[in-house]
């Protein structure tokens, strides 16, 4: 599995759930890039392992990605806005601009973890985004 990373800026970080064969499972919204600043910034780019557990922050089953340097409970979970995560990867259907946001993010975190159902960890390889605010700008 691939988090790609598809705009980077300022505010936020768009990217996609790609599968081992190519499809989108998913988009996905983060914190922006901030140095790797717990609670502000998203993760840097690398290989993780993301492993099922109940969160009892959120109440729920879900993915959390292990081994984030300097970083802990970073999670795959349901919010549609940056505000939403203090470093997580939030899942929705599609991507909005105005204001920054993933939409149905519930519906779509169900389905992402029915892709996943009877596994309880896979390895997953962050990318960096290639788009910056300057090029979403033009």
């Amino acid at each position: 599995m691939k988090l790609q990373r598809t705009v980077q800026t300022d505010d936020f970080t768009f990217g996609e759930f790609i599968t081992d064969d190519g499809d989108v499972l998913c988009k996905t919204i983060e914190l922006p890039w901030k140095d790797n600043q717990h609670g502000i910034s998203c993760i840097p780019a690398g290989h993780y392992t993301a492993k099922r557990r109940f969160s009892p922050k959120h109440g729920y089953d879900l993915f959390g990605i292990e081994n984030v340097p300097d970083r802990s409970d970073i999670e795959i979970h349901i919010g549609n806005f940056p505000k939403d995560s203090l470093g997580c990867v939030l899942v929705g259907a599609t991507t909005a601009l105005n204001p920054p946001m993933v939409t149905h993010s519930t519906e779509t975190f169900r389905a992402f973890m029915k892709h996943f159902d009877g596994v309880d960890e896979f390895p997953l390889t962050v990318t960096a985004a290639p788009l910056t605010q300057d090029e979403v700008d033009q």
